[in-house]
């Protein structure tokens, strides 16, 4: 996964990991192959690919 990589070059530098991705106001975690939405820290979506869970971020976001 795409945070796994991320992790695994800020762990060879020392640096802290990043549980996840921020996009728009939201932040995507995957967690077994299935990505959560978290607006702070509840859950208000979530999706089988990552690619899903922008596009549920987009309908939230523009109210529909």
């Amino acid at each position: 996964m795409f945070v796994d990589l991320i992790n695994k070059h800020l762990r060879e530098l020392n640096h802290p990991e990043v549980e996840g991705v921020h996009y728009e106001q939201y932040r995507i975690v995957e967690k077994k192959g299935y990505y959560y939405i978290f607006e702070s820290n509840k859950i208000v979506g979530s999706a089988q690919t990552l690619i899903k869970a922008k596009e549920l971020i987009n309908t939230i976001v523009s109210g529909c």
